[in-house]
């Protein structure tokens, strides 16, 4: 499906390290440094310096393939450091801001004044930097390579088609007037997965999705055709498998031949945005699981949180209680689904549950398979943690045997018209509490990366539900203890090493006057009388006899 011309010359490779260093301005020491080890990892060189006076001293007689920038130094701040650099350093120095601070207006602000990216301090910073650092760095070269290729379009037509080909970001050339598709590179059919005859005579609308009305253009090409010219705008790209992607695409006009068109620079942010996407909704589940402390209430929030990010329609959560792994809370199954699915033991002609050779209830289906660790880690639906996912369930059906699916399965998913179809166990180090159940009437709803992101949700959430459960049973157990001592007349205290009271029953205010939170933190000695027999014989009459 690419478009071979093996008449042009070579093209330098975009990916190819540049000469020149990538220079970061930080102030905070430690974070430079493993800025500069990320960089070094990647192949790219790097030159620190702390202070912004120091870097544009550097500036005056150095040139950098890259400036990451901190907004806030300690001398001034990223506005100034350009203003005090020139257009002239800024011109032929691509730069990067990361900052602290996420205000969008300090972004806006740094975008206009020529800022390639604009990343805030956090925990995937190191993650996601060298691939945003490649990209600017490829979208740089690519640029560089193609501007000089159009100033010399006529002249050197072959140097610039093979440029055009083998850059490393799609390019697509359209009539600028009607969006019809002219030419693509093979970074562009890679992207869209169609052939290159398959595209060229077509509307460019057809790649975006049909929402965006009746215009012959897209939206984002209307733009490009007016006010938002030369501008990098965010948008979503419908490939021939009908998969969605995020994309960035920069438009230029330009005249070739007395013909006015319209080229294009596509760059596929979908994994970038899914990272950013994934960290919001882990947050705010970490939020949730520290601030509702009702077991029903956090369970009930997780399913509403993962139904809402997932897009898919029901989802439960299965707990264990006692042989059995009842749903605990379900968000958008049919009451009767729900009924007919609670249970997963299976029963004896005797109406008994049914036990394996070591007196281990039998649990049947897709969920039992998860639950007890029977899966297959080299067959597509399983994977190495132990959960399982289709997108088709008639497929699977279709295709695998009852082995291939670790045992017979009831299939009542399918029968109620759930094609995609996830269960994620919810397990700790003291064992398997549960799992978290997707399904859908939808195909494709889920990708590996989706699983792994929710299996990362379940572990989370198990930890979560485990320490609550823990939680319940230390309160159960101190509360029997003291009803225990209260009722004997006793009254009991623990200490630590240094003698200091972490714990003292209620039942000391009968016995020595004091109330509980008038002795917790005082060492016991305080409570003992002084060293005389007499004291002694006072102390045992009134406590140790009694204690």
């Amino acid at each position: 499906c690419r478009a071979s011309r093996p008449d042009m010359p070579a093209m330098p490779d975009s990916k190819t390290t540049p000469a020149l260093p990538v220079l970061i301005v930080e102030d905070d020491a430690g974070l430079a440094t493993l800025v500069a080890e990320t960089l070094h990892a990647e192949g790219l060189r790097t030159v620190i310096f702390s202070a912004g006076r120091d870097a544009l001293a550097w500036l005056e007689g150095n040139e950098a393939a890259l400036l990451i920038l901190d907004y806030t130094l300690t001398d001034m701040n990223g506005a100034q450091f350009l203003a005090k650099a020139g257009a002239q350093v800024t011109a032929r120095t691509p730069f990067i801001v990361v900052t602290g601070l996420g205000d969008e207006r300090i972004a806006v602000d740094m975008m206009k004044r020529g800022a390639r990216d604009y990343l805030v301090k956090g925990l995937s910073l190191l993650d996601v930097l060298p691939v945003t650092v490649r990209n600017v760095l490829s979208q740089v070269e690519t640029e560089r390579h193609l501007a000089l290729a159009q100033q010399s379009l006529e002249n050197v037509e072959h140097r610039y088609q093979r440029l055009f080909e083998d850059a490393t970001e799609g390019i697509a050339v359209a009539d600028f007037k009607t969006g019809e598709l002219l030419e693509c590179n093979n970074a562009f059919l890679d992207l869209t997965g169609y052939a290159l005859d398959e595209l060229v005579g077509r509307p460019q609308k057809m790649l975006h999705p049909p929402e965006e009305g009746d215009s012959p253009v897209s939206r984002d090409f209307a733009l490009h055709q007016s006010e938002k010219q030369g501008q990098t705008l965010a948008s979503r790209m419908v490939t021939k498998s009908g998969a969605l992607k995020d994309v960035e695409i920069k438009a230029n006009a330009v005249d070739i031949g007395g013909r006015r068109l319209m080229i294009a620079f596509f760059r596929d942010v979908t994994a970038q945005l899914r990272i950013q996407r994934e960290r919001a909704v882990m947050l705010d589940l970490l939020k949730l699981m520290n601030e509702k402390t009702d077991t029903r209430e956090l369970v009930r929030c997780v399913t509403a949180t993962v139904c809402e990010y997932t897009g898919c329609e029901a989802a439960g959560i299965r707990l264990r209680k006692g042989d059995d792994y009842p749903y605990f809370e379900t968000r958008g199954f049919p009451p009767e689904f729900v009924e007919a699915e609670s249970t997963l033991c299976v029963v004896d002609i005797n109406g008994q549950i049914a036990r394996d050779e070591l007196g281990h209830p039998l649990h049947e289906c897709m969920c039992g398979n998860v639950l007890h660790g029977r899966f297959d880690p080299s067959l597509p639906f399983f994977t190495p943690k132990g959960s399982f996912w289709t997108n088709s369930t008639s497929e699977l059906l279709a295709t695998t045997t009852v082995k291939e699916r670790q045992g017979r399965t009831r299939n009542r998913c399918n029968d109620d018209g759930y094609e995609s179809v996830a269960l994620i166990p919810l397990c700790t180090g003291g064992g398997m509490i549960g799992l978290l159940q997707l399904n859908d009437r939808a195909k494709g709803r889920f990708t590996r990366q989706l699983i792994e992101f929710l299996e990362g949700v379940a572990d989370q959430v198990a930890i979560a539900l485990a320490q609550r459960t823990a939680e319940a049973a230390l309160r159960e157990s101190v509360k029997r203890f003291e009803d225990i001592s209260n009722a004997a007349g006793e009254f009991i205290w623990e200490t630590g090493l240094d003698q200091r009271i972490t714990y003292i029953s209620s039942r000391v205010f009968d016995i020595l006057g004091y109330r509980p939170d008038e002795m917790l933190g005082r060492r016991s000695t305080e409570f003992t009388p002084a060293d005389t027999e007499i004291g002694r014989a006072s102390y045992r009459e009134r406590v140790w006899t009694v204690v």
